[in-house]
């Protein structure tokens, strides 16, 4: 999984191009779900992000219980739904995480991820501290998750929005 889903490697996206290749080597196979509505453009993942040939990707999966908020999304972002409401979505979803992000770092918090991606991991560092900010946040609707030990190493823990 080179997407934007893994929660104990989150400081950098993947390297699609060196996955391609490899995957050309074993069963030309690559998956993107995370990243699918959520990068590139046009909403079409990492695939798109780093410009690489998607002739090169034989299979492209998605799963619709992550990054797909309803069924439709993908003939949405591609505008297939006779309105550009999709990829004014991804557009202000780009702008809304990076103005949150830009809020967390003034607030002195630490947060790791790409500018491009949307998900936010915010360094905890403490189980037990990570466990209740999620409480916290939980309490004034604010949906994150929680990744802690064992998921990641004791002193990593993080909250992703």
């Amino acid at each position: 999984d080179q997407g934007i889903s893994s929660c104990a490697s989150i400081r950098e996206l993947g390297q699609p191009l060196a996955h391609t290749e490899l995957e050309n080597l074993v069963a030309e196979f690559i998956g993107v779900e995370s990243a699918i509505c959520a990068m590139g453009k046009t909403g079409r993942g990492i695939v798109e992000y780093y410009n690489c040939d998607s002739k090169d990707v034989d299979i492209f999966m998605g799963t619709f219980t992550k990054s797909f908020g309803a069924a439709g999304a993908m003939s949405s972002i591609m505008g297939k739904d006779g309105t550009g409401e999709g990829q004014k979505r991804i557009e202000q979803l780009a702008k809304n995480t990076n103005y949150v992000r830009l809020k967390l770092k003034q607030l002195g918090f630490i947060v790791y991820g790409s500018n491009h991606s949307p998900v936010i991991p915010i360094m905890i560092y403490h189980p037990t501290k990570c466990g209740l900010w999620g409480r916290l946040m939980l309490e004034r609707k604010i949906g994150v998750v929680v990744v802690s030990f064992p998921a990641t190493e004791m002193t990593q823990s993080r909250v992703r929005i």
